[in-house]
């Protein structure tokens, strides 16, 4: 697992022993009913794959399993309008859904995982955790995001210091390109870890 340390013994048959020790969470963010993290994304054409789809993909290789059958409310054609579909990750029930909206410039992806306090007790690690955030960013192609209690995400990218001020009360973190990082007030948020795949960073408050 992300973040183990390994301390290896001998037995007194003379075989190597490996003991784990899993590094604890480094972090708490207290979520409350459920951790949200939503993710504003380049809007999807009419003849594009459905953005799920793409991402599901992807988590497959960290173990996600569905849960259930997908949901899904649109035309009849093109891009669904709402995508949704329940996944378990290493114990733990995920909802990951999409938005497509017809008329504004990103659709909208959130994933729903327990509170901060479930995933703690959990059989995932923090890092765990963050690579998921980072595999559903790259799939997406995430242009910024939040993690929060499930707080609406501005779909625009926060390109002023007073947009990522503001974000930033609304949310326990923000999920923010580099160039964005020109515009926070690193006195009052800190710059918690990068997500290497997707390219964001994780600015806390």
């Amino acid at each position: 697992m992300a973040g183990d340390g390994l301390h290896t013994s001998a037995t007194g048959a003379g075989i190597m022993s490996t003991v784990t020790f899993e590094v604890p969470w480094r972090v708490h963010m207290p979520t409350v009913d459920a951790t949200c993290v939503r993710f504003a994304c380049a809007r999807a054409g009419d003849e594009d794959p459905w953005p799920l789809a793409r991402v599901l993909h992807y988590m497959q290789e960290l173990g996600v399993t569905r849960a259930d059958r997908p949901h899904a409310v649109g035309r009849g054609r093109g891009v669904p309008l709402i995508h949704r579909q329940a996944l378990s990750w290493m114990g733990c029930t995920l909802l990951l859904e999409s938005h497509h909206h017809a008329t504004f410039a990103a659709d909208e992806l959130s994933m729903l995982l327990p509170p901060w306090d479930e995933l703690e007790t959990s059989a995932a690690c923090e890092d765990d955790l963050w690579t998921l955030v980072d595999t559903v960013a790259a799939g997406s192609g995430a242009l910024h995001g939040a993690v929060g209690d499930g707080e609406p995400l501005e779909l625009t990218r926060p390109d002023t210091a007073q947009a990522v001020s503001d974000s930033l009360r609304r949310h326990m973190a923000l999920l923010v390109s580099a160039e964005t990082l020109h515009f926070a007030d690193l006195a009052r948020a800190c710059l918690y870890r990068e997500l290497p795949v997707s390219g964001l960073v994780v600015l806390a408050r």
